[in-house]
């Protein structure tokens, strides 16, 4: 996978700083991309550099980061070259052409990314080059382009998002006619800039609409430009030339059967549900208030719906009438029984004697008083 530090450490626009912070990226370095492709200083190789490729439909999966964007594919599509298989993975979209013809540019440029390993891009590949140039609004490239280009984001995203496209939706309407290339060792175009990719890049050139060129140039904002400066051919540096205009070596279904073992199938069966999961994480991420909203609709809808048959069901039992009324009786009751409770009580305390209505009567008889002294006897 590409370096995650890279991918925000960088920009097109400042290009010639690269190499301080990734030394693969250095203008002396051996094997760079993109240089300019002098045609009268080329090697013939034909035979020894035979190319082959065979595509299958894919869907569509943008995203935008770094002013580079970028297409993945699903697995399926494989490049047959020099005998090697290697495995589609993405495309990117630069304006205007990375690569000058003889010193010349082209008005865009698009990639396609072959990993030698499916699973890790550290491992290099071939990057295929088709050179685009202004012209019909119509035909099978616009058709493949379309489908897609108003869809990219125009703010810079690590998040991709998937696109609906035809289900015969393929990448390969974008190889030309003519299939003679130009060849060399080269690097990935942009940081980390690994210099073990092998870039082709096709002489004749694909028609692309002035509207879809205007697109690019609109997602790409201010910069307006996504390319890496040119370099200079190194001295070591061989650009190879097969004039073959047919394709010699096809990809056949039974190789891909042979290059498809089961321990690689594994790899990127592995790969893929990696991705997929990583896909469904973005598309929750970007519906998440979406997804509340439905969510919480759905338990007002549910809750309105019980609170309705609840009510139905009590207007029609005529439970709360029910439950009125057997209140009442309850309450009657519990006041009937105190009542009572309170009478019985009543007449208890009437059946009790005084406590002070017994009189003491003396068990002795009173002693007898003495008869008064009257006056004349006292006289005699």
């Amino acid at each position: 996978m590409e370096n995650k530090k890279a991918k925000t450490t960088w920009s097109f626009g400042s290009s010639q700083e690269w190499e301080n912070k990734f030394s693969q990226c250095s203008s002396n370095s051996q094997k760079i991309t993109p240089i300019n492709i002098d045609t009268s200083d080329i090697t013939a190789c034909n035979a020894t550099c035979r190319l082959g490729y065979r595509f299958k439909s894919s869907k569509c999966y943008t995203r935008y980061i770094n002013t580079l964007p970028t297409v993945n594919f699903d697995p399926g599509s494989f490049l047959k070259f020099q005998s090697e298989y290697f495995h589609l993975k993405k495309m990117t979209l630069h304006y205007p052409s990375m690569h000058t013809i003889n010193g010349s540019n082209y008005d865009m440029e698009i990639l396609l990314y072959f990993n030698r390993n499916h699973t890790n891009e550290n491992d290099g590949g071939v990057i295929l080059s088709m050179l685009c140039k202004r012209g019909s609004d119509h035909g099978k490239v616009n058709i493949f382009l379309n489908q897609f280009i108003n869809q990219i984001p125009v703010t810079e995203t690590k998040i991709e998002q998937e696109v609906e496209v035809d289900k015969n939706w393929s990448a390969e309407v974008l190889i030309p006619e003519s299939k003679s290339f130009f060849y060399y060792e080269g690097s990935l175009p942009y940081p980390p800039c690994n210099p073990n990719w092998t870039i082709i890049v096709f002489e004749q050139s694909i028609s692309v609409s002035n509207n879809i060129i205007n697109t690019l140039k609109y997602i790409l904002g201010d910069s307006s430009r996504n390319v890496r400066e040119v370099s200079n051919k190194p001295e070591s540096m061989t650009v190879f030339y097969n004039s073959n205009n047919d394709m010699k070596d096809p990809v056949k279904k039974e190789d891909i059967d042979k290059v498809d073992k089961p321990e690689v199938s594994s790899k990127i069966s592995e790969e893929l549900n990696k991705l997929n999961l990583e896909r469904e994480k973005g598309y929750l991420i970007r519906n998440k208030l979406y997804i509340k909203g439905v969510v919480l609709t759905l338990i007002i809808i549910l809750i309105v719906y019980v609170a309705v048959k609840f009510a139905g069901y009590i207007v029609k039992q005529d439970v709360l009438n029910k439950f009125v009324i057997s209140q009442i009786i309850k309450r009657n009751q519990r006041e009937k029984e105190k009542s009572q409770v309170q009478g019985q009580n009543t007449r208890q305390i009437k059946m009790q004697p005084p406590v002070n209505s017994v009189v003491n009567v003396p068990t002795t008889a009173p002693t007898p008083i003495a008869p008064s002294t009257t006056t004349s006897q006292v006289s005699q």
